[in-house]
């Protein structure tokens, strides 16, 4: 929230330490890596994220915790604490 607020500017190194992106490439492999992940993406079936999406989007609106309740696991085996 304080780097919306006050318009903190975070290197690389920061950003990928707190999770705000998952990797961090150098300039010369931007291009390249870009493309690859592209393609990763494009090669995932077209059904799975139809799904994805029908379960993610209806929750943008929701209050934080009310969306964390649709995210928990389904398994007996895995239990969330809130």
């Amino acid at each position: 929230m304080r780097i919306l607020l006050v318009g903190e500017v975070l290197d690389a190194a920061e950003a990928k330490r707190i999770q705000l992106v998952h990797e961090v490439v150098d300039d010369d492999v931007f291009a390249g890596r870009a493309e690859e992940l592209a393609g990763e993406i494009a090669r995932l079936p077209t059904r799975a994220w139809e799904v994805h999406k029908l379960q993610v989007l209806p929750q943008l609106d929701l209050p934080f915790d009310a969306a964390m309740v649709h995210s928990r696991p389904t398994s007996s085996r895995t239990a969330w604490r809130a």
